[in-house]
């Protein structure tokens, strides 16, 4: 692996890991993820590629064989969030925003863990870790609201739902 402007992985904090790599703080706006396996990067790369315009993803910078260079999200995935603050209207909609987004993608699922999920110190949600949304398949968010569940927020974030997004409401109830 060689990293690009003499970047070593030995020398850059490390800021989650997961299935597919290593996330590396290069500075505070700016991070670098090394994949394990090369075949989720132009996944993820496709994926981030397509949503530049969505405020819901971060921005892709660079990318090289098995890494990619891109913005930086500090805060906490969306499950810690709620174990510690309320669900509240406003990040109910952004939430429904967030898979109106990957309907307007054209993803394969429409379906995220609350782990890929985070909320900035400003409260606004992003998505992290998209490379799933084209090789699996789903319609309907079951994975999200089942987490939703188990943290005793789904009846509120349906109650929010329906004065949100009626036709969404519908469609997921």
């Amino acid at each position: 692996m060689a990293l690009p402007y003499g970047l070593k992985e030995e020398n850059l904090k490390l800021v989650g890991k997961g299935s597919q790599g290593r996330v590396y703080l290069i500075d505070p706006q700016r991070c670098v993820k090394i994949y394990h396996r090369q075949e989720f990067l132009p996944l993820e790369l496709e994926i981030l590629l397509k949503a530049k315009n969505e405020p819901q993803f971060p921005e892709v910078y660079e990318w090289g064989e098995d890494y990619m260079i891109r913005e930086y999200i500090p805060g906490i995935n969306l499950g810690e969030y709620l174990r510690r603050h309320p669900l509240t209207e406003d990040l109910s909609r952004q939430i429904a925003e967030l898979f109106l987004a990957f309907e307007r993608l054209g993803f394969n699922r429409l379906d995220t863990r609350m782990a890929h999920v985070l909320v900035t110190p400003e409260g606004r949600i992003k998505a992290i870790d998209p490379a799933n949304a084209m090789r699996k398949q789903g319609a309907y968010p079951r994975k999200f609201l089942s987490q939703l569940s188990d943290l005793k927020w789904k009846r509120t974030f349906f109650k929010h739902l329906q004065r949100i997004n009626p036709t969404l409401y519908e469609r997921w109830r």
